[in-house]
């Protein structure tokens, strides 16, 4: 994975946390609002069909990552996303594909819910630090 992709993954993530601590889902409207679409990082959850720039068919696979083409606008019923990093079978890094709004908000519901699932896993195991560190 680029360093870059890694970076933007990792503020993402504090800044749903965030998110989560004021019971605040995050939303696409979210993503456009903040002016920070372009560089944000979609995480492919289910199979996608799709078709790229060219009108050629390809699917993305659970894992692969997107992000907002230069030439896209946030608000476009559908979206044209760069594929930032692909499984070998998915479409290829560096194609411009059209994905569904609503598709990309499942993205991030996805990614939502395994935070959740991972903070509730978590948070037992931060608690009893807490309770040592303190003691």
């Amino acid at each position: 994975m680029p360093e870059d992709v890694r970076q933007q993954i990792h503020k993402q993530v504090k800044d749903d946390l965030t998110r989560q601590e004021q019971h605040h889902d995050l939303d696409w409207s979210d993503i456009v609002d903040s002016g920070q679409a372009k560089g944000y990082i979609f995480q492919v959850s289910d199979t996608i069909r799709t078709v790229d720039a060219d009108g050629t068919d390809c699917s993305l696979s659970g894992g692969d990552m997107l992000k907002l083409d230069d030439s896209a606008a946030p608000n476009d019923p559908a979206l044209r996303m760069r594929v930032v990093t692909a499984r070998t079978a998915s479409c290829p890094v560096g194609s411009v594909v059209s994905i569904a709004v609503e598709d990309a908000q499942g993205m991030l519901n996805d990614f939502n819910a395994r935070e959740e699932g991972l903070m509730q896993k978590l948070q037992p195991q931060l608690m009893a630090n807490n309770i040592r560190g303190n003691g």
